[in-house]
């Protein structure tokens, strides 16, 4: 089917989600296509914010009760459909390197008979490769690298936890979570799920998938602006 711009801008009229741009504040003349360090800002976050700080101001310590104490389930409850993800089983709190610390120390901490490494990913966000190994460092666990492009399957003895991004920050290459978790969990290893490059830009269904931990921050293509928290 041949392409023209007619055809193309048909394509935008019919388009479901065209609508959607009109709800966030660019600037004039502007193609914003950087949704993966700090997606736009959505014209109702100021208000948001002014609300709250109006609310801070007003009810001081009184506010913890009036919806800041439970929050984090809140807005994870409201965040779980986009992932794939049953109410109750999402966390909006922190950044993605400390849930990772957090979510190694409880996988580790369960013990697993002669399973004590963790292997995180060559070429992966260098956080989490950093996150890994100051981990292992501490706890006295193994810290091993997958090289960039390396066989999975070949590298899973002895792990008792894998650190990877559904997305290649850099190549965008794109893992396939319900195979890669299903390998693992037959090697007897857990997987911890970075999507901090999916989130909000990819359908994510990690229950249909089998994945048992993820996280991921709000700040990219879910647009919760500069010092959103992790998930």
């Amino acid at each position: 089917m041949p392409v023209s711009l007619d055809s193309v801008r048909e394509r935008d009229r019919q388009d479901p989600l065209a609508d959607f741009k009109s709800h966030f504040a660019l600037p004039e003349g502007v193609l914003y296509l950087d949704g993966n360090s700090l997606g736009a800002q959505p014209k109702a976050a100021k208000q948001a914010v002014d609300e709250t700080l109006d609310q801070w101001r007003d009810q001081l310590i009184k506010g913890w009760n009036q919806g800041w104490f439970d929050a984090p389930e809140r807005l994870g409850n409201l965040l779980a459909p986009v992932i794939g993800a049953q109410r109750g089983e999402v966390s909006v709190t922190d950044n993605i390197t400390l849930n990772i610390f957090k979510l190694l120390g409880y996988i580790l901490g369960q013990g697993k008979e002669g399973r004590q490494a963790v292997l995180s990913e060559g070429g992966n966000f260098p956080t989490d490769g950093y996150i890994a190994q100051g981990y292992c460092r501490v706890s006295g666990a193994e810290h091993r690298f997958l090289p960039e492009g390396g066989n999975l399957a070949e590298h899973l003895d002895g792990v008792a936890v894998v650190v990877l991004s559904q997305v290649n920050y850099r190549t965008g290459k794109l893992r396939d979570i319900a195979t890669t978790t299903k390998l693992v969990h037959d090697h007897g290893a857990e997987v911890i799920w970075d999507l901090a490059h999916s989130a909000g830009a990819l359908p994510i269904d990690l229950n249909g998938c089998g994945a048992r931990y993820a996280v991921g921050c709000t700040y990219k293509y879910l647009n919760g602006g500069p010092g959103a928290p992790a998930f």
